[in-house]
C-alpha cells in the first residue's frame, strides 16, 4: 500500500533497530529531563527543561543482565510527589482512536514515534489493506501544569500485537520533533505495598486524568481460582478475551492496584514515584480490583519489534463489537446455524455446521457476539479493499486452523493457503490444490450436507467449488427471511404474490387460484415473514408456484395438479438466461427423483400447469416480474431460449457455400441463422442487412439451421422436414465437446419431447435435414463457420 507520508524501508529498519537498542538497558527510553536527588524531595522544585537524550545501549534485542536493581523511588518517610509524577509522565501519554471508541497509549521512543498500548485498544483499528491504522492525539503541558491537546491527530500503524498478553505497539508515520517518552523500569521494580499512579483518558471525565493508589498484589490471574471464576461469569467482552487467554495458559504476570482505572484508560501507563513505567493499564473488575500488564511482560514483548507494519489477516471476529449481528436458519430445522456480522467495511459470515453452539447463547445474540460464543467450523470474511478470505476448522476442535485467500485479480480463485496454529505465526501450506476458496472437501464428511444447505445456497460458482456437493433442494418456505412484500399483479383485489427477502436471497410465492395470501396484504414488511411462517405451520398456505433465487441458482417449484403439494422442481441460473440445467419430480413422500425433459428449456413455463386457466393466469401474474423472453409462451420451440438477441449490435449478412448466413450478436448471446438454400429473400433479390434484421426480428427467416450461443451454453435448432418450422433441438452446456447432451423433437401437437436417439449427436448434423442435396448444403455452409469437431454426418 503506497502512502506519501511513509518513510523509506531503509529508514524504517533503522528506526526499529534504534528502538531495540533503547530497550536493551535498564533505564530504557528517552528521558523527558534529568532530575536531581534534591528535586525528588522538593515538592516545589522548578521544572528545568532539557533536551531529550538517548541512554547508551549495551545490547540489541535483549535486556542487559548486568545492571543493578534500582529502588522503587520512594522519598524518605513519604509517598513522593504525585504532582511531579504527573508533570513528567502526562506529556508521554497519548490518546489512541480506533473505529470503535478510544483508549490510551504511552510513548516509549520519542525520536522514532513508538507507542505502547493494549491489544484491545487497537482491535478495532482502521484497515488499509492488511495493515492496521489508528489516530493518535498528543498533548503538551501548559504553563499552569495542565495538559492541553495538540489540535491535530497523527497517523500510526500497528507493528506488533499480542492478544494473549493484551499488548500492542504502534509507530507514528511522521513523529514530531518535540515528543516526550517515558522510561521503562527494571523487571523487578514493582513491589506490593508501594504507591503507584496511572494516567489515561477514561470515557467519563477529562483527558489526561491521573489515578493514584497502591500496588495490592502481583501474580498470575490463572493462579487465582476466585478471580478466574469471576471473569468466566462476566459478560464483558474484554473479560471473555482474558478468559480465553487463561484457558490457553498464556496470560502472564499482572499487577493489581487500587488505582481506579476505567474504560478509556486502557493502554495508559502505571508508574512508580520515579515516573518509570512499571505496568500498563488493562482492565478492572468491580470498583476495587484493577489490573495492569507487568513491566516484565512488557519488556519481553518489546524485545523484538518488526521494522514494518504488521500484516493482519482479516479474522471473522474482527470488528464484532461494532458489527450488526444477525442469525439465520437456512436449513429450516429451527436452529440458527449462520451468524452474519455486518461491519462498516465489510462482513463476516460464520457457519456452525455441527450445530454445537450452546442453545442458550443462541437466544441472546448480543451475548453471543460479546462472548464470541458461536462455534463456527467455517467463516467467510469480506473486507473492503481486500480479496475474500475463508477460514476452516478442518478437524472440528473449535479452532479455525486453515485460511484460504482469494486472488485479487481472479475472484474466488485460490491465491494463498495458510495453516493457523493455536500459537505461533501462520505458515504457508502447499497441501491445498488450486481452485475455488470455498469447498466442502476441506471439512469433515459429517458437515458437508449442512454446508450444501447453507454456504452452498449463499454463494455462487465464482467462490464455491460445487463438485461433490450433495444435491440439496432449498425449502421454499423456510430460510433466513428478514422482510417481505405483497402484490396484486392482475388488479383483481386479491394478493397473488409474496416476495420474501433474506440472507440467502429471494423467495417468491405465487397463489394463482385463491385468496390464501389476502391476510398478508395489510401487514408491514417486517410482519410478513412471521405471518407466512404461521400459515406454513398451520398448513394453510396454498401456492401453485414458488421460486427461490440465491447467489448461485434459481429453483422453481410447481404444483402442477393443484393438489396443495409441489411435485416438480426445475433448477437453473440467471447466468444462463433463466434456463434449466436439471429438474426433479417430487414424490408424495417428499423424495426427489431426477427428471428428464427440462435441460436447456426455460425455467418459467406456464404450460407445466395442467389446466389452461391456471396456465393463462400464471402468464398474467408473472409477466410483469420477469425479463422479456423469460416466460415460455408454449411447450414447444418457445420453451427454449429466444433465437434472436434482445439487444443486437446489428445483423451482418454472409454468403457462404452458396447459402445465406445471418449473424446477430448481442452482449451475452450470439445467433447464426443458416438459410442454406437462400430462399428467404426471394429469387434474384440482393442481400440487404437492414431487411435481414427486420426479418430476423419478426421470425420470418426461412432457416434450416439456427445456432444459439448464450452465456456459455449452446442450442442448435433444425427444420428437418422443410415446412418452415423448427422441429428439432440439440442442447449442450459444454460446447467444447461439440456434442449434444440432450435432444428434443417437437411434435405436431406443439409439445417438445426428449428423443434419446439424439443424445451424443454432433451439434451440427447435416443429415437431420430432409434430402441429401439440402444436407450437403448444410455441410458446405457449416464448414465455413464451425469447428470440425462439432460437425457430424
Amino acid at each position: 500500500m503506497t502512502r506519501s507520508i511513509r518513510r523509506s524501508a531503509t529508514a524504517t529498519l533503522t528506526a526499529a533497530a534504534g528502538l531495540l537498542c533503547l530497550l536493551a538497558v535498564g533505564s530504557s527510553g528517552l528521558e523527558a529531563r534529568e532530575r536531581t536527588p534534591r528535586e525528588e524531595d522538593d515538592d516545589e522544585a522548578p521544572r528545568k527543561e532539557r533536551p531529550v537524550r538517548r541512554v547508551p545501549a549495551v545490547g540489541v534485542g535483549s535486556f542487559s543482565p548486568n545492571l543493578k536493581p534500582r529502588s522503587a523511588g520512594l522519598t524518605a518517610g513519604g509517598k513522593g510527589d504525585v504532582r511531579k509524577v504527573y508533570r513528567e509522565v502526562a506529556p508521554a501519554v497519548v490518546l489512541i482512536r480506533a473505529l470503535d471508541g478510544h483508549g490510551t497509549g504511552v510513548i516509549i521512543d520519542a525520536d522514532d514515534g513508538w507507542i505502547l498500548t493494549n491489544d484491545h485498544v487497537i482491535a478495532e483499528a482502521e484497515r488499509e489493506g492488511y495493515e492496521l491504522k489508528v489516530k493518535v492525539l498528543r498533548g503538551r503541558l501548559g504553563e499552569a501544569g495542565i495538559m492541553e491537546p495538540v489540535e491535530s491527530y497523527l497517523d500510526a500503524y500497528v507493528h506488533k500485537r499480542s492478544r494473549d498478553y493484551d499488548l500492542a505497539v504502534v509507530k507514528l508515520v511522521d513523529p514530531p520533533d518535540d515528543l516526550v517518552a517515558i522510561r521503562l523500569a527494571r523487571p523487578d521494580a514493582a513491589t506490593p505495598g508501594e504507591p503507584a499512579t496511572s494516567v489515561g483518558h477514561a470515557g467519563v471525565g477529562l483527558l489526561w486524568a491521573i489515578k493514584d493508589g497502591e500496588i495490592a498484589s502481583i501474580g498470575k490471574i490463572a493462579d487465582s481460582h476466585a478471580l478466574v471464576k469471576m471473569l468466566r461469569d462476566s459478560t464483558e467482552p474484554l473479560h471473555q478475551a482474558q478468559v480465553q487467554a487463561l484457558l490457553r495458559g498464556n496470560f502472564g504476570l499482572v499487577i493489581q492496584t487500587t488505582c481506579p482505572i476505567a474504560q478509556g484508560d486502557s493502554g495508559g501507563p502505571l508508574v512508580n514515584r520515579r515516573s518509570e513505567l512499571i505496568g500498563l493499564n488493562s482492565f478492572g473488575i468491580g470498583e476495587r480490583a484493577f489490573f495492569h500488564v507487568h513491566i516484565a511482560e512488557i519488556r519481553k514483548f518489546l524485545a523484538e519489534i518488526p521494522a514494518v507494519p504488521l500484516r493482519a489477516l482479516p479474522h471473522p471476529w474482527e470488528g464484532a463489537r461494532q458489527a450488526e449481528p444477525e442469525t439465520a436458519d437456512l436449513d429450516g430445522d429451527g436452529v440458527p446455524e449462520v451468524l452474519e456480522l455486518t461491519r462498516r467495511d465489510g462482513r463476516a459470515i460464520l457457519f456452525d455446521l455441527d450445530q454445537d453452539t450452546d442453545g442458550e447463547s443462541l437466544s441472546d445474540i448480543g451475548e453471543l457476539v460479546a462472548t464470541k460464543g458461536f462455534d463456527a467450523e467455517l467463516a467467510l470474511v469480506e473486507t473492503a479493499g481486500l480479496p475474500t478470505h475463508v477460514w476452516y476448522d478442518t478437524d472440528g476442535d473449535g479452532h479455525l486452523d486453515l485460511l484460504l485467500a482469494s486472488s485479487a485479480e481472479r475472484v474466488g480463485e485460490l491465491e494463498q493457503a495458510l495453516r493457523i496454529p493455536k500459537s505461533g505465526a501462520p505458515e504457508p501450506t502447499g497441501e491445498i490444490a488450486a481452485g475455488k476458496i470455498l469447498r466442502a472437501s476441506l471439512l469433515p464428511k459429517s458437515q458437508r450436507t449442512r454446508f450444501a444447505k447453507t454456504a452452498g445456497r449463499l454463494f455462487g460458482p465464482d467462490l464455491l467449488d460445487q463438485s461433490g456437493l450433495p444435491a440439496e433442494l432449498p425449502n421454499p418456505f423456510a430460510g433466513a427471511v428478514f422482510v417481505g412484500a405483497t402484490s396484486d399483479d392482475d388488479d383483481d383485489g386479491h394478493v397473488d404474490q409474496v416476495i420474501l427477502q433474506g440472507l440467502d436471497g429471494l423467495r417468491v410465492l405465487v397463489d394463482l387460484d385463491g385468496e390464501t395470501l389476502d391476510p398478508l396484504g395489510t401487514l408491514s414488511e417486517d410482519e410478513v415473514p412471521d405471518a407466512v411462517a404461521e400459515l406454513v405451520a398451520a398448513k394453510k398456505l396454498d401456492v401453485e408456484i414458488a421460486f427461490v433465487i440465491t447467489a448461485s441458482d434459481i429453483h422453481v417449484f410447481y404444483d402442477r395438479d393443484d393438489d396443495g403439494r409441489f411435485d416438480l422442481v426445475v433448477a437453473g441460473s440467471e447466468a444462463h438466461s433463466l434456463t434449466a440445467a436439471k429438474a426433479w419430480e417430487i414424490g408424495e413422500d417428499g423424495t426427489a427423483t431426477a427428471a428428464a425433459g427440462f435441460a436447456g428449456r426455460k425455467l418459467f413455463r406456464p404450460g407445466l400447469l395442467r389446466t389452461e386457466a391456471m396456465a393463462a393466469r400464471c402468464g398474467e401474474v408473472l409477466a410483469g416480474h420477469l425479463p422479456s423472453g423469460a416466460l415460455a409462451s408454449d411447450e414447444g420451440a418457445r420453451s427454449f431460449p429466444e433465437r434472436a438477441p434482445q439487444e443486437s449490435f446489428g445483423v451482418r449478412l454472409h454468403e457462404i457455400g452458396g447459402g445465406l448466413v445471418l449473424d446477430a450478436q448481442g452482449p451475452s448471446r450470439h445467433v447464426l441463422v443458416l438459410d442454406v438454400d437462400a430462399d428467404t429473400l426471394g429469387e434474384g433479390e440482393a442481400p440487404d442487412a437492414a431487411d435481414a434484421e427486420v426479418l430476423l426480428a419478426d421470425g420470418r427467416v426461412e432457416a434450416e439451421v439456427v445456432w444459439v450461443h448464450s452465456d456459455g451454453w449452446e442450442w442448435v435448432f433444425y427444420d428437418t422436414d422443410g415446412d418452415g418450422a423448427l422441429d428439432t433441438v440439440l442442447f449442450t452446456s459444454t460446447p467444447g465437446a461439440g456434442e449434444a447432451e440432450v435432444g428434443y423433437r417437437i411434435a405436431a401437437s406443439g409439445e417438445a419431447r426428449v428423443d434419446p436417439a439424439l443424445e451424443g449427436k454432433k451439434l451440427i448434423t447435416p443429415s437431420l435435414v430432409e434430402g441429401d442435396e439440402l444436407a450437403a448444403s448444410v455441410r458446405a455452409v457449416a464448414s465455413g463457420i464451425f469447428d470440425a469437431r462439432a460437425i457430424g454426418e
